[in-house]
């Protein structure tokens, strides 16, 4: 046998030698897939809902630049990107589809956020968001440009994605240990200018979402929404004008102060409400708005404890009041608010609330002549 030939079963562990070498080469020098592509992903694909009154009352005195409503919880649960990979991650909310009002209002947080005007004239909305990217987290952001905001991360505002929040520096994320991209918003209905019935209806999303992986923008097809808002205008509840003929008294009747005349007279003051006066509530049903109702006396009171009005200018007769009570026989207290029971706002409703009326000796001595007297009924609305 030749010296300089390898025999044919060193050759074949030679071989193998080599290629288990070469294999456990490249595994050492393949880079792992994370870290060469950096990707992030939905873990869910619903909607979220901003929490707000989807039926307001204008108060007819609210100036413009004056709430409509208060600021909305937060929707259940984030949206939320997982990433994994190599790089920096970043997450951005934008107002979509409405232009900012020329106006600001107080937001959650002490600072100032941009109002949005809507298709329903006079009427305005404020967003504020809440946005995580990794360890760096931002809340009471404006969302309609730089502004309020409070945590140790700065946001990068653009009128293209909205506000953007991403942490510097490249991150490592593993499957074990991704980066997560968390946001939320609440809003407020605010005054913008003179206020109508009617409805203020928003696109889909309302606010859109992107995240950034190295400074590379991708929107998600879903964001938060907002249920349609309905206005209700100035409520219209009427009451008509009452004249209560007190007839004819003897002033010798009365014996002393603090007594009143025989005579009571009962009426009642009939209120007319229409149908759909809804109040302020969260999610999509009405309530209905809470009616009330305050008696004052121009000119003033004689016995304020015991519902006494004092004898208009142009009476005659002195030493007397009018007393009014309630259908209990309790005197009214002016200027306090009392609620109208039964208002049914699917129905509207008339109402009626009984009273009782009485002269009541408050001088000495009682002379007679004309007595007359002028109670004010003014309606309230919450």
């Amino acid at each position: 046998m030749n010296s300089n030939h390898w025999p044919l079963n060193r050759l074949g562990r030679l071989v193998c030698r080599w290629v288990v070498a070469l294999t456990l080469l490249l595994l050492l020098w393949w880079p792992a897939a994370a870290d060469a592509q950096p990707k992030c992903e939905l873990t869910s694909s619903s909607a979220k809902y901003m929490y707000q009154p989807s039926y307001l009352l204008a108060p007819r005195d609210l100036p413009i630049g004056g709430a409509l409503s208060a600021w909305s919880a937060p929707p259940t649960g984030d949206h939320v990107y997982r990433c994994t990979g190599t790089g920096t991650f970043g997450l951005a909310l934008k107002v979509a589809g409405l232009s900012a009002a020329g106006m600001q209002t107080a937001g959650t947080g002490g600072g100032m956020v941009t109002v949005f005007g809507t298709d329903l004239p006079g009427v305005g909305v404020a967003f504020e968001g809440r946005i995580e990217a990794g360890s760096c987290r931002l809340s009471n952001v404006d969302l309609g440009g730089p502004g309020a905001s409070s945590g140790a991360a700065v946001s990068k505002w653009s009128p293209a994605y909205g506000q953007w929040l991403e942490c510097t520096g490249v991150v490592q994320a593993t499957e074990a240990n991704p980066v997560f991209l968390k946001a939320s918003a609440w809003m407020r209905y605010i005054k913008t200018g003179p206020t109508n019935a009617g409805v203020a209806t928003f696109g889909q999303p309302l606010i859109e979402l992107r995240h950034s992986i190295n400074g590379t923008m991708t929107r998600a097809n879903w964001g938060f929404n907002a249920w349609p808002l309905n206005l209700q205008g100035h409520p219209t509840c009427t009451a008509q004008d009452l004249t209560v003929d007190m007839g004819k008294h003897k002033s010798s009747a009365f014996t002393g102060i603090g007594t009143a005349s025989a005579l009571v007279k009962t009426f009642a003051i009939s209120v007319t409400c229409p149908p759909e006066m809804r109040g302020s509530i969260a999610g999509v049903a009405g309530t209905s708005v809470n009616i009330g109702y305050l008696f004052s006396a121009p000119a003033g009171l004689s016995v304020p404890a015991q519902g006494v009005v004092a004898l208009s200018s142009g009476s005659t007769a002195t030493g007397v009041g009018l007393q009014l009570k309630d259908g209990a026989a309790v005197p009214l207290q002016f200027g306090k608010r009392y609620t109208l029971q039964g208002y049914n706002y699917k129905t509207g409703s008339t109402l009626a609330i009984p009273l009782q009326a009485a002269y009541y000796q408050t001088g000495a001595t009682v002379s007679p002549g004309t007595a007359n007297a002028v109670v004010t009924f003014t309606l309230d609305y919450q």
